[in-house]
C-alpha cells in the first residue's frame, strides 16, 4: 500500500483551463461583436443634422485637446441628438491644439454635417464610420491562443487524473 498523490495538480489545471477558455470565449464574442458592429455601420443611411453645440477642452493627464459636440437629427418627424462621433469615440483628440481649433471650426453651432444611422435604433448615430483595424485583429488572435491554451490545460489535467488513478 502505497501513499496516494493528491489529485490537485490535475483539478487546478482544468479550473483554470476552463476559466481561460471562458475568457477567450468572452474575449472573442465581444471583439467578434465590435467588428460586426464596425462593418454593419459602413451601410447605415447616411443624412445631414445639425451641429447644436461644440467645444474644446484641454485633458489634464494627457494634454491632449478634445474636441467634442452635440447635434441633431429628424427622421420620420422625430428628432434624435448625439454627441457620438464614431462607434467608439464621442470626443476627438489631438496632441496639436491648431489641429483640434480646426476640427472645432468645421463644427460651428448651426453647421450641417453628415453622419449615418442605425435604422434599427435611429438614437445611434456617428459621423465617422470606424472600419476593422489592427487592434481588432489582435484581439482576435488573442482569443484564438486564449481558447488553444485552455483546451491545452484541459487535455493537460485529463490525463494527468488518468495517470494518477
Amino acid at each position: 500500500m502505497g501513499i496516494e498523490k493528491p489529485s490537485s495538480p490535475p483539478l487546478k489545471e482544468r479550473c483554470i483551463g476552463w476559466l481561460v477558455i471562458l475568457f477567450a470565449l468572452a474575449l472573442g464574442l465581444f471583439t467578434f461583436n465590435r467588428c460586426i458592429d464596425k462593418l454593419r455601420s459602413a451601410w447605415w443611411p447616411a443624412m445631414h443634422a445639425e451641429v447644436l453645440s461644440s467645444d474644446v477642452s484641454r485633458r489634464v493627464k494627457s494634454g491632449a485637446w478634445c474636441v467634442q459636440l452635440r447635434y441633431q437629427y429628424v427622421i420620420d418627424n422625430k428628432a434624435f441628438a448625439s454627441s457620438r462621433l464614431s462607434l467608439e469615440n464621442r470626443v476627438a483628440c489631438y496632441r496639436d491644439k491648431q489641429l483640434a481649433h480646426a476640427l472645432l471650426g468645421r463644427f460651428q453651432p448651426g453647421a450641417k454635417v453628415a453622419i449615418r444611422y442605425d435604422p434599427s435604433d435611429p438614437e445611434k448615430s456617428i459621423i465617422d464610420v470606424d472600419g476593422v483595424d489592427c487592434s481588432d485583429l489582435v484581439f482576435l488572435a488573442s482569443a484564438i491562443v486564449l481558447l488553444a491554451a485552455g483546451i491545452l490545460l484541459l487535455k493537460r489535467g485529463a490525463t494527468g487524473s488518468r495517470r494518477q488513478g
